[in-house]
């Protein structure tokens, strides 16, 4: 299957996972089933199975059309049409790995009269949608995605479709982005995992952390310089013997008055001596991934708290000695 092909897929069903009762469909339904015509703001009747073997009439306009023999029930649903606008595409200049971002403008159609309040159940709906879809990681066909979105806008002003006075429906037009990041072969970095572990921390259990942003860093001071005879030609050339090596990491946390975060909060105004975590990062791997675990003194945290500031901490960890248990 095609790469938009899955993508079409993606959207539709993103956009269908709302709990607002509202259908979305990428394409325009025709009557009866899924094929022959019907409105802009779809109204679909088609056949479903149920227990009671009838015969079932299909009318158009009070007019019998067809029969269907069998156990079946006229079911109707109301969908909001939405179309796919184009699809932008950046690819990088790589050989045998892909890296292909998206941008996906969607324009969705809301019927004015079927529902006094349908824009708003629609917009409820859409904001569902985001809060479900952003920052997300998702296997789209065979491709690991990384999955974000622009603001729902309104892209006219209202729309009258219809063939005669009578048969006029007033639509008002909106528009949102999807923006998707796929590769073949390569992880994201929401795809890295960490998990700490402190007596004081969840009953001493070891528990997984979402940090906004994390760096490490690993600084190495060599002995004096270093001559060596490299060869059997006696050309020489300086080289440097590791003396200290030291590691941090550092990790970023929104505090949001929970646990974690009030401990860290408590940390940053504790004057004794350090404590101890154990912490495990998780790297994602085509098998069972990869785990890096060990003992970090936490050294410092810091973080704005003026007024309006966003209450962000920078936690910074060091490794601890074996022989350190804070």
């Amino acid at each position: 299957m095609s790469r938009q092909r899955d993508i079409n897929t993606y959207i539709v069903t993103a956009l269908n996972a709302n709990t607002q009762g509202l259908k979305f469909n990428l394409y325009y339904k025709y009557g009866i089933n899924d094929g022959e015509f019907a409105e802009l703001l779809i109204n679909s009747t088609y056949v479903e199975p149920n227990d009671e073997a009838e015969d079932v009439k299909i009318l158009y306009d009070g007019i019998e059309t067809s029969t269907i023999k069998g156990n079946f029930e006229i079911v109707k649903t109301k969908y909001i049409p939405c179309i796919i606008e184009g699809f932008d595409a950046r690819f990088e200049p790589l050989d045998k790995e892909k890296i292909i971002s998206y941008s996906i403008p969607v324009s969705f159609f809301v019927d004015e009269k079927s529902n006094a309040n349908n824009n708003d159940i629609f917009t409820t709906a859409i904001e569902e949608i985001q809060d479900t879809i952003r920052g997300t990681i998702s296997t789209i066909g065979d491709y690991n995605s990384f999955i974000n979105h622009g603001a729902i806008t309104p892209i006219s002003g209202l729309i009258e479709i219809g063939a005669s006075e009578e048969d006029v429906r007033t639509f008002r037009a909106y528009q949102m982005t999807f923006y998707i990041e796929l590769t073949n072969n390569g992880y994201f970095g929401r795809q890295i995992k960490y998990e700490i572990q402190n007596d004081d921390l969840f009953e001493g259990l070891k528990t997984e952390i979402f940090p906004l942003d994390k760096s490490t860093g690993r600084t190495i001071e060599p002995l004096g310089r270093q001559v060596f005879d490299t060869d059997t030609t006696h050309e020489y050339e300086i080289v440097s013997v590791p003396d200290i090596s030291a590691f941090s990491l550092e990790i970023a946390l929104l505090y949001d008055g929970d646990e974690l975060t009030k401990h860290f909060l408590q940390e940053k105004y504790n004057i004794r001596k350090p404590k101890v975590y154990s912490i495990s990062v998780f790297f994602p791997d085509k098998s069972v991934g990869v785990e890096f675990t060990d003992n970090y003194i936490l050294e410092s945290v810091t973080g704005p708290e003026g007024l309006g500031d966003k209450i962000i901490f920078s936690l910074s960890f060091v490794k601890a000695s074996d022989k350190y248990n804070g």
